[in-house]
């Protein structure tokens, strides 16, 4: 029998998406301009992300702000542990929807407090959303500014140089002198071309451009994250914003006498020990946003710092380190993955205080990454039961293809769902699979 036409095995229209996907997001009104482009390297390859190019030097082939050309291809390369890969999986998770959103509707906006290199705030605009970007380091936003016209991003990326207090009011002209920036893609820091000083602003600023509304604000400053999410939580309250998510690290550096007795005021837990304060605050404000409609989940990154490790040993029973758990306290369920998101845990909702406290213990508060969002991410699905295993299972019980048919879809270890008596088979609904419900509802 002669083979079929090649045309007649392909899925044209999935090759056609699968094109259009790979090519730069430009448009016809724009090229990219090859001064910046020289400057330019390819960011790592990851799904869904359409391929875009970051600026990380001045002089073109040297990769003087991040210490050598070495570091620039190891970048490219995807072998750095640097920019946080858990973090780009769950801007992921949040904005693939912005790539199919029409053009005569609004498209997607996002606000990266604390921009840094300025990866994020590209994978966010590689997926189609409109980004406000603040970042304290000249040389940063410098660089940036030449990213947005190697990818065409000039209307849809706006880039802001500076400093965010909550100090009210912050006194008129008041600036910080920009030091060292931090550059997580190198441990060898490269050349500061520009320390010169940058305004003190207020986020409520940022917090209200876009109608105030939000898909998704990032939050990586190092310093009062944890005291801005805070303030944000306070604006959706008073329903003076309208955010999807908020993706942030747990800091309460920054002014913690100030910021820090304030939140323990506005969130209840002004009766904890000074001990341990900072962790309090945190769960309670998780637990508010959990009032407020949110899921909150914890990324993994440094989760052991949480949930603490377990011995590994090799083949001969020797110890030879630690790995973080796989087994969460209660009050959370581990996921391997949800959306884009590899090993991610999820906050059971209407914990009370105290079983907040088992679902979050310790008392001193690590930047590790969390993400709050009204969206549901955990759909309901069926756990589908693996061919091999739905064939054995046909051929241990002799089952007819039409009984076979109706067996209850529960993985690859949920058959003890099905009991067969004399002549006859007994379905039994699955109730879990694996320690999960049959429904990912957490």
């Amino acid at each position: 029998m002669p083979a079929p036409p090649l045309f007649a095995t392909l899925n044209l229209p999935l090759m056609i998406a699968t094109i259009l996907l790979a090519l730069p997001r430009t448009t016809a009104a724009c090229e990219p301009d090859p001064t910046a482009y020289a400057l330019s390297y390819p960011a790592p390859r990851s799904w869904p992300f359409p391929p875009w190019r970051i600026v990380l030097e001045t002089r073109p082939g040297t990769c003087n702000l991040y210490g050598s050309p070495a570091v620039c291809r190891k970048f490219s390369s995807g072998d750095a542990y640097e920019p946080e890969f858990h973090v780009r999986d769950a801007i992921a998770s949040v904005l693939l929807r912005c790539l199919n959103v029409p053009a005569d509707q609004r498209p997607c906006h996002t606000l990266d407090f604390g921009m840094n290199t300025g990866y994020f705030t590209a994978a966010m605009a590689s997926l189609g959303a409109h980004v406000v970007a603040v970042e304290g380091a000249p040389d940063h936003v410098d660089a940036f500014e030449q990213t947005k016209r190697v990818n065409c991003w000039q209307h849809t990326v706006e880039l802001h140089n500076a400093y965010l207090s909550l100090m009210k009011p912050i006194p008129k002209g008041r600036t910080h002198k920009a030091g060292i920036p931090m550059r997580p893609i190198s441990w060898d820091f490269g050349e500061v071309l520009n320390v010169s000083d940058v305004p003190l602003v207020d986020p409520h600023k940022f917090l209200f451009m876009a109608g105030g509304s939000w898909d998704l604000i990032k939050i990586d400053i190092d310093s009062m994250d944890t005291w801005l999410v805070h303030d944000i939580q306070k604006q959706i309250s008073q329903g003076h914003v309208a955010v999807n998510a908020i993706l942030f690290e747990n800091n309460v550096m920054g002014d913690v006498a100030r910021l820090g007795r304030q939140a323990r005021t506005d969130l209840g837990v002004d009766d904890v020990e000074v001990d341990g304060w900072e962790m309090e605050v945190l769960r309670a404000l998780l637990g508010r946003f959990q009032q407020l409609g949110y899921d909150v989940f914890m990324l993994d990154v440094h989760s052991h710092l949480v949930f603490g490790e377990q011995p590994v040993h090799d083949a001969k029973g020797r110890n030879i380190g630690a790995r973080p758990t796989w087994r969460p306290p209660p009050g959370v369920v581990a996921h391997e993955h949800v959306r884009a998101m590899r090993h991610v845990y999820h906050f059971q909702k209407n914990l009370t205080r105290s079983e907040w406290r088992v679902a979050l213990p310790g008392k001193n508060p690590a930047p590790i990454n969390y993400l709050v969002i009204r969206e549901p991410l955990l759909e309901a699905r069926r756990h589908l039961i693996h061919s091999f295993d739905f064939r054995d299972l046909r051929e241990k019980y002799d089952l007819p293809k039409s009984m076979a048919d109706k067996l209850p879809m529960c993985g690859p270890r949920g058959i003890k769902g099905v009991t067969a008596g004399k002549n006859r088979f007994e379905l039994v609904p699955c109730k879990h699979v694996d320690g999960y419900p049959d429904a990912d509802s957490g």
